[in-house]
C-alpha cells in the first residue's frame, strides 16, 4: 500500500516537472543588454524586448541543414513529454483505482521506458544545439524535464509489481 502511494506521488510530481520543462522557453537564455532577452525551448523561442514578448515557433524561423535535426529532436522531445505524461497518468490511475492492468501490457513498464526515452531525447536535443552565435546560458527547463523524467520513471517503477508477486509459486 505504501509503495503504491509513494509511486503515485513520485510519478505525478515527476510528470508535473516534465510538463513545465517541456512547455517553457528556458532551456537556454540569451541576454542582450538590460532590456532584451531570448529564451530557447523545445518547440520554439521567446523574444522579449522592453517587456514585450513574442513566441516564435521553429517552423516560423525556418531550418537550414544544421538546425533541421535540432528542430526535429526538439519536437520529438516536446510531444514525447506529453505521451510520457499520459502513460504515467494511466499507470497512476490503475494504481489509485487498485485495478489490475491488462495482462498483455504493463502501463508502469511502458511509463518507465518512455521516461528513459524522454531523457535520451532531451540529451540529444542538448547535444544537437547549433553552435556559433551568441553565448547561451543553460536555463531551468532542461533540468526540470530530466529530473522530472527520472522521478516519473522511479514512480512508475514503484508501481510495478514486485518480482516475487509476478512469479507463480510452486
Amino acid at each position: 500500500m505504501q509503495r503504491r502511494a509513494a509511486g503515485v506521488v513520485v510519478a505525478l510530481f515527476g510528470i508535473a516537472l516534465v510538463l513545465v520543462g517541456a512547455t517553457s522557453y528556458s532551456w537556454w537564455t540569451f541576454h542582450e543588454g538590460a532590456s532584451e532577452t531570448v529564451g530557447v525551448g523545445l518547440h520554439g523561442m521567446k523574444a522579449c524586448h522592453e517587456g514585450q514578448c513574442q513566441a516564435i515557433s521553429y517552423e516560423q524561423i525556418g531550418a537550414n541543414e544544421e538546425t533541421r535535426t535540432f528542430f526535429i529532436v526538439g519536437s520529438i522531445t516536446f510531444y514525447g513529454a506529453f505521451v510520457t505524461g499520459l502513460a504515467t497518468l494511466v499507470t497512476a490511475g490503475f494504481a489509485l483505482l487498485r485495478k489490475q492492468a491488462p495482462s498483455f501490457v504493463s502501463p508502469a513498464r511502458i511509463g518507465a521506458l518512455l521516461c528513459l526515452l524522454l531523457i535520451a531525447s532531451a540529451i540529444a536535443f542538448v547535444l544537437l544545439r547549433p553552435r556559433g552565435g551568441p553565448e547561451l546560458s543553460v536555463g531551468f527547463s532542461l533540468f526540470a524535464l530530466i529530473l522530472g523524467a527520472l522521478a516519473a520513471g522511479i514512480g512508475n517503477s514503484l508501481l510495478m509489481k514486485p518480482v516475487a508477486e509476478r512469479r507463480p509459486h510452486g
